[in-house]
């Protein structure tokens, strides 16, 4: 299994249950040298510049490459969708060209989003059927990167598994700028306010990272499965107040809250249907928020 983008949250995430199931895998990074002393015995990481060289990859046991690589956040480039695909599509799509050369036989699985890619939603839950319609520049950009992969499967013929993953919660979790589960427990640890946009209604689905990790997994090993996309969520919604709720009924910590105005391009609410990943992976979410959250502040995995 090559990892692209393996050392980010997610892919973290993966490893840490590869590393448990006694799984190999090859992580292809930007800056390999970050890995060093870091590395399983069942690990190996490459240079992303050496997907230039085809030559110099590795190839033998290589029966999937899993597209881990972010580009960007929800709140990124406001207004400014042109600037989201130069940053983000233009990018995947060479990279879905290059590694479809290269692993020509390969299951190709990408990572999307099940937050931002259907858009605003009406109905209380929202499943595959539903047809795409972003409000934001993230959410156009990771509905094309998701296009360009099934271009590529279908021009090059290898199969194809999308995840659109709700919010994921995990002990890996590093980037300031998204993630409102860390933001609050943050803001719990070092008592600074917490940031809300809006009055906090807005609702989301939240999966912990080790259940997406292994819904990953599941849409590989799947034996006879379909090209096809599946939503990946604890199909629970909780309200951004909720959220503040919890962690500060799980750290006896009073969080105080600093509200600005809310930001056009975010949905109201989205809650997926994660029925189909049941049906066709086997696939259900083992952890519920609370305990997720439970364990990251028991485990002080918060900077």
């Amino acid at each position: 299994m090559l990892l692209v983008g393996g050392g980010g949250f997610l892919g973290s995430h993966l490893r840490d249950v590869l590393r448990k199931r006694q799984k190999s895998c090859i992580i292809v990074s930007r800056n390999p040298s970050r890995f060093q002393d870091r590395l399983s015995l069942n690990e190996t990481v490459i240079s992303y510049h050496d997907v230039d060289n085809p030559d110099s990859m590795p190839t033998v046991g290589i029966g999937s490459v899993v597209y881990l690589v972010g580009g960007s956040s929800p709140g990124a480039n406001p207004g400014s969708a042109a600037k989201e695909i130069v940053q983000t599509v233009v990018p995947a799509s060479a990279d879905f060209s290059k590694f479809s050369e290269i692993y020509p036989n390969a299951t190709h699985i990408l990572i999307s989003s099940g937050g931002a890619v259907y858009g605003q939603i009406t109905t209380d839950f929202v499943n595959e059927t539903e047809i795409p319609r972003p409000i934001s520049p993230y959410g156009l950009g990771k509905l094309l990167i998701e296009e360009s992969l099934k271009f590529y499967a279908r021009t090059k013929g290898f199969p194809f598994r999308i995840l659109r993953v709700s919010n994921a919660v995990g002990v890996h979790h590093t980037n300031h700028n998204q993630g409102i589960v860390a933001a609050a427990l943050r803001a719990a640890k070092s008592g600074q306010p917490l940031v809300l946009f809006g009055d906090g209604s807005a609702i989301r689905d939240y999966v912990h990272a080790d259940d997406v990790a292994d819904a990953i997994l599941l849409s590989n090993e799947s034996a006879n499965l379909r090209s096809d996309i599946w939503n990946i969520g604890s199909g629970v919604g909780h309200s951004i107040l909720d959220i503040v709720t919890l962690v500060e009924r799980v750290t006896a910590r009073t969080i105080h809250i600093q509200k600005t105005n809310s930001r056009p391009n975010d949905v109201s609410r989205i809650v997926l249907d994660c029925h189909k990943a049941a049906a066709d992976l086997n696939w259900h979410p083992a952890r519920d928020l609370a305990s997720s959250i439970e364990e990251l502040w028991n485990l002080q995995k918060i900077d």
